[in-house]
């Protein structure tokens, strides 16, 4: 999970605010990844019963199973690397996720659609192009802020990111191209549409006024200095 934040982060992918995806919105990709493994890495708690952790927040219920003594070992039959679990995770947004159909959950097994959710439009700044589910607050899409620019972004980095597992011969190779800095956005630049000839003009005669009034103040106060 850490080196999928760090290369976020170096990639400039991280930055929900401007397109891109939140941390909280990778942690849940990290979850959901595991719980998919076969046989699973992680449990889905919002489905273990009993529920030793009850709340409710507002009108959504948020109970879970924390029984974390009951729960360890969980995992222990897959037997993947942790070199392998992240080259998964890349290879399945590269190439296997359903953008436009599926919903990242991580409160159930089953599959979520963006119909079962009615995200299927835009409302608003609102787009669901890369949908995540926050598993306690069900109305909340952490992806509803990547734009169409931010999605293609993405997964062309999900892509880079598992082509870069795939042909690496060694480790150093990896290391170097996975968490390579990318390179800074090239400045703002607005453009500034042309001036007219009239507009030009009427800037330099306002220009003049404003020049012959500061001159005729500045000459009524030489002509008064000398009842100082």
């Amino acid at each position: 999970m850490y080196d999928v934040l760090c290369r976020a982060k170096r990639r400039s992918c991280n930055e929900a605010y401007v397109g891109s995806l939140s941390s909280y919105a990778y942690v849940l990709l990290c979850i959901a990844h595991l719980q998919a493994r076969s046989p699973p890495v992680l449990p889905v708690l919002q489905e273990l019963q009993p529920f030793t952790h009850q709340r409710t927040i507002g009108t959504w219920c948020c109970d879970y199973n924390d029984d974390i003594e009951a729960l360890a070992g969980f995992g222990a039959a897959n037997t993947e690397s942790v070199a392998q679990l992240l080259t998964s995770f890349f290879y399945y947004w590269a190439h296997q996720h359903d953008y436009r159909r599926s919903v990242i959950s991580v409160r159930m097994s089953m599959q979520l659609t963006k119909a079962m959710k009615g995200w299927t439009t835009r409302v608003g700044m609102e787009r669901h192009l890369f949908c995540i589910e926050d598993p306690f607050e069900l109305s909340h899409d952490l992806g509803r802020t990547v734009h169409a620019d931010g999605c293609d972004k993405l997964r062309h980095e999900f892509r880079r990111a598992w082509d870069i597992c795939h042909r690496s011969t060694s480790p150093q190779q990896l290391i170097t191209e996975l968490f390579d800095q990318a390179p800074a956005p090239p400045p703002h630049v607005v453009p500034v549409a042309p001036r007219t000839a009239a507009a030009a003009a009427e800037d330099a005669t306002s220009m003049a006024i404003v020049v012959e009034a500061a001159a005729a103040e500045l000459a009524a106060a030489a002509d008064d200095s000398w009842l100082a």
